[in-house]
């Protein structure tokens, strides 16, 4: 015991300093583990919980599918989902113009479950290809989970 008494005393400082070196790496590898081993939590965080138990399903995607491609203004229709968002992609033939061709993709929306458009968010892209007598256009709308409208934004290119 008195070996213990003089050693403390004699390397008080030491053995303090040496109590939080051992501390600081033991924090410093709980952090790395923590933040390179991760949690298991998704990526996307707790908004995908209710995307899981409710997938868009294969019958209301292709019956979404088949009535924009009805539109005879309508060339070809893409509906991917990726995560929390629903990707369509309109593409139109050369008689639409850009106002019909959004307010086409806007009336889309309707053919959608209420209930998809409570936890989805959607993306639109809409185009028509630049021809001779046609100048196209490419342009993209959004909607958000909380949004009430579309917002549109024309990436069309001019020459």
């Amino acid at each position: 015991m008195k070996k213990l008494k003089k050693a403390w005393a004699n390397n008080r400082v030491i053995i303090v300093l040496g109590i939080i070196v051992i501390v600081c790496i033991i924090i410093i590898l709980g952090v790395m583990i923590s933040y390179f081993v991760g949690t298991g939590k998704s990526s996307y965080g707790d908004r995908l919980v209710e995307i899981e138990k409710m997938a868009v399903k294969n019958e209301d995607k292709n019956r979404y599918l088949e009535k924009i491609e009805e539109n005879e203004l309508v060339d070809t229709v893409n509906f991917s989902v990726s995560g929390g968002i629903i990707y369509i992609k309109i593409t139109f033939v050369e008689k639409a113009s850009l106002v019909e061709a959004q307010s086409i993709a806007t009336a889309s929306l309707d053919q959608l479950d209420e209930e998809y458009l409570k936890i989805y968010d959607i993306n639109f892209t809409i185009e028509q290809a630049k021809t001779e007598t046609v100048d196209g256009f490419l342009v993209m709308g959004a909607k958000n989970v909380n949004g009430t409208g579309l917002y549109w934004s024309n990436m069309t290119v001019s020459d």
